[in-house]
């Protein structure tokens, strides 16, 4: 996995028309991967080499056209660095760092608004410890990083008004759930949850003790393909799920469609087949 410092040097070359860049160590990375070469002090780069960096930079997993400063290291107070991807957060997760994203403007950290990104896939990274105060419409936890970097490009049937978006984590992050969690609970703020719609992705909601979910519009499912070895491996959720959700509600229409498709829809599969999200009631057996 590349640094950041390196990501950092490949994308202030690809987005530069300069052949020529005052050689670093990061340079020497890129040249070693066959992009461009060090002459003396000077890291030399083709126009075809910067288009290959380009795409090496997307198979990373990072747009070419992102800023570098996002990159940088430097912090604020409140809100502490960008992070363009889950493999490059700021920090890890031993600094209790949770990421999130604005969705509109009115969400508040300690009397401050957050700003709502203007770069795709950009996120902010906050220290859960400093949190004193917490202002939105609603806390919504995503369970994948792809789907949570990319969440303002889903479309919606609801306004996401004033709601703040929550990276579930993982191995390298901070646990956004118990944060979203804590911060619902301590700030009265309300939970929703957008996990896979599949019978493990639900079982997270329910974990979650969110009050709605985010689910595909079933309509449009009608002849999209799902994953039956998905849904074939969570019975034992699907168990969970069935003896939970209260017979009749708007989330157990959801439940039953899964059951008769007997298949699980990612995320990634639906955001990038266009997939309108509702926003559903979870609707729990007494």
């Amino acid at each position: 996995m590349p640094t950041k410092r390196v990501i950092q040097a490949a994308l202030t070359v690809a987005q530069s028309a300069k052949r020529e860049h005052k050689a670093n160590r990061s340079h020497e990375v890129l040249a070693n991967k066959g992009y461009g070469r060090v002459v003396g002090r000077e890291y030399v780069v083709t126009p075809a080499e910067r288009d290959m960096l380009q795409t090496w930079l997307k198979r990373e997993g990072v747009p070419w056209d992102t800023p570098p400063e996002y990159y940088g290291t430097g912090h604020r107070e409140e809100v502490a660095a960008h992070s363009l991807h889950e493999k490059h957060a700021s920090r890890s997760t031993h600094d209790k760092r949770v990421l999130v994203q604005a969705l509109s403007p009115g969400v508040r950290v300690n009397g401050h608004e957050l700003p709502v990104l203007p770069v795709e896939n950009a996120c902010l990274s906050l220290s859960s410890d400093s949190i004193r105060s917490l202002e939105a419409g609603a806390l919504v936890v995503i369970e994948n990083s792809r789907a949570f970097h990319r969440f303002r490009n889903q479309p919606l049937a609801v306004e996401p008004h004033r709601w703040l978006a929550v990276y579930r984590g993982d191995t390298q992050h901070a646990s956004g759930q118990s944060w979203a969690q804590a911060m619902a609970q301590r700030h009265r703020l309300r939970l929703y949850a957008y996990p896979d719609f599949d019978p493990a992705g639900l079982a997270i909601a329910l974990d979650l003790g969110a009050e709605k979910i985010l689910l595909p519009d079933i309509d449009e499912l009608a002849d999209f393909p799902g994953s039956e070895a998905d849904f074939d491996r969570q019975q034992d959720q699907w168990t969970r799920v069935q003896n939970t959700v209260t017979p009749g509600s708007v989330l157990a229409q959801r439940v039953d469609f899964l059951g008769e498709r007997k298949a699980g829809f990612t995320q990634e599969r639906l955001l990038a087949a266009g997939k309108t999200l509702e926003l559903v009631a979870i609707e729990r057996l007494k």
